[in-house]
């Protein structure tokens, strides 16, 4: 099994100072070739800022306390790696943001109930909902449990109408 690439890079927003003169340092994580990046509420002097080493230069107050936050930033996210990896999980880029950002939300119980409600949704067919709506939430709940994107139901587009070429009334132009 081949290891995939994890980096964990800082970077520091300098064409984009806020009013105080303050810039804020950007978080970019790579696992392979995906990639996330977000701020993670750390700002500092744009011109002590060193990009080769990550880090603010200087001894001054803010400067030690933006480097104390990068590191906890990086022990932190080192950590939800590890934890992910002990799950099971593949450990991407997106699910180490989604559980940085959000350490309680656990997504399994959300797809739960999603296909649950499909399923209460499906025994309204004709009674409150048509097939098609039925058929809406199976395929939510089918691309919420896969990892690939959905993909769009082309085959059915009677809904959307015609355009008319022959000059008639209700040509669309």
């Amino acid at each position: 099994m081949r290891q995939e690439t994890f980096t964990i890079l800082f970077l520091m927003r300098k064409g984009r100072p806020k009013k105080n003169g303050l810039a804020s340092v950007y978080a970019r994580i790579t696992t392979g070739s995906l990639r996330q990046e977000f701020y993670f509420h750390c700002e500092g002097k744009p011109e002590l800022w060193n990009q080769k080493k990550e880090r603010m230069m200087g001894t001054s107050r803010l400067a030690q306390k933006v480097n104390e936050m990068l590191d906890e930033f990086r022990v932190q996210i080192l950590d939800i790696r590890s934890k992910l990896l002990a799950e099971g999980y593949a450990a991407n880029a997106a699910q180490i943001k989604q559980r940085y950002l959000n350490p309680t939300c656990n997504t399994m119980m959300l797809i739960a109930g999603l296909t649950d409600y499909a399923k209460r949704r499906q025994g309204e067919v004709d009674v409150r909902i048509t097939q098609r709506t039925a058929d809406k939430y199976e395929r939510l709940c089918a691309t919420s449990n896969s990892s690939r994107p959905a993909r769009q139901d082309t085959d059915n587009r009677s809904h959307l109408g015609r355009i008319r070429t022959d000059g008639a009334r209700g040509a669309r132009r």
